[in-house]
């Protein structure tokens, strides 16, 4: 006769079946449902963040010629108003007065200085913010210096319609050569 081990160890609930209720059962089977009926669940997207650029139409410019920088955002949001200064060496480059001009509707002012130009532009009333890519600034210098130097945005604040404030430093610079004819 074969002798019987007896199983000494205590159930566990492993070794039950699971029992699922009803209710959640509902919610499974509701939510594999909206699964397979190809509903997707909605997950929020980052905001891309707003990048700078300072061109120059010419990097290489004779003495005595002008020349436009032009300073460029792109994934702009809700921009309502902005204030920028561009910096330049003033043995170089003299700024053009009230050549600053804005890519978007609105009123654009220039504040000249000996080696900057400080350039504010605000849509105006309830005109709608720039989103996008938006043209902040282009204005005129006229090269009165020869050498190799730099045109720099050195600061940007923007506003947006709630009246939130975000301000950049060192936003990007061009390299110029001015050269004799």
């Amino acid at each position: 006769m074969a002798a019987r081990i007896a199983n000494t160890r205590k159930p566990t609930a492993k070794d039950r079946p699971m029992r699922i209720s009803s209710t959640r059962r509902t919610v499974i089977a509701a939510a594999l449902g909206l699964l397979a009926a190809g509903t997707s669940v909605a997950v929020a997207e980052e905001t891309p963040q707003p990048t700078y650029t300072v061109a120059v139409s010419s990097a290489d410019v004779t003495l005595g010629e002008p020349i436009e920088v032009t300073v460029t955002a792109s994934d702009v949001q809700d921009l309502y108003a902005y204030d920028l200064t561009i910096e330049f060496d003033p043995a170089a480059f003299v700024f053009l007065p009230n050549s600053a001009v804005s890519g978007t509707s609105g009123a654009t002012v220039d504040y000249p200085a000996p080696s900057s130009v400080r350039v504010v532009h605000t849509k105006l009333g309830t005109s709608p913010a720039a989103s996008g890519e938006v043209v902040l600034a282009t204005v005129t210098l006229l090269a009165k210096g020869t050498g190799v130097t730099t045109v720099e945005v050195s600061s940007l604040a923007s506003v947006a319609t709630d009246k939130t404030t975000t301000t950049v430093s060192d936003v990007g610079f061009a390299e110029v050569t001015v050269t004799t004819r």
